[in-house]
């Protein structure tokens, strides 16, 4: 089966949520999208999909870059919302700033500070999700670049990009 583009997609989220389904979904699911991007789209072509596959799906999606104040407020919107699902969708870049976009300008202590830092900060976030929460939460892998400004001698440094 061939892939649907984002303006397809779209389309059908827009012709099927004003219109109620005739017959009765099989199953529901909350899924709330969270992230420190912005997630236009995502929430269309997940709500086809499902409605493919006759799960009726309710959504909540984060105002742009405000996952963290979702996460930490025990009396958010999100938390309110109650999802079965939880996807956490992070950029990487925006997360590690020049220490990502420019690695090896930092020594290699500054570059495993800014890693657990950011380590700790999702750990946080998910310790808030594991006690306030509902469901399950859903980290997207940060991206591991595939390529390095150094070459093959990034297999020399003690802590570089692909650790």
């Amino acid at each position: 089966m061939q892939e649907l583009s984002l303006s397809e997609y779209v389309t059908i989220d827009r012709r099927k949520s004003g219109r109620r389904i005739k017959k009765k979904a099989k199953k529901a699911v909350k899924i709330a999208l969270l992230g420190s991007f912005a997630l236009n789209g995502f929430r269309e072509v997940l709500n086809a999909k499902c409605q493919g596959l006759g799960i009726q799906a309710s959504f909540y999606v984060n105002d742009y870059n405000q996952y963290v104040n979702e996460l930490i407020d025990k009396r958010s919107k999100f938390y309110k919302f109650h999802p079965d699902i939880t996807l956490l969708f992070t950029d990487v870049a925006a997360l590690f700033g020049d220490v990502y976009l420019d690695p090896y300008r930092y020594s290699e202590k500054k570059r495993m500070d800014a890693a657990l830092h950011n380590y700790s900060k999702l750990a946080r976030l998910a310790k808030n999700f594991v006690k306030w929460g509902s469901g399950i939460l859903v980290m997207n892998n940060l991206v591991v670049p595939t390529y390095s400004p150094l070459g093959i001698s990034e297999a020399k440094e003690r802590f570089g990009l692909f650790d």
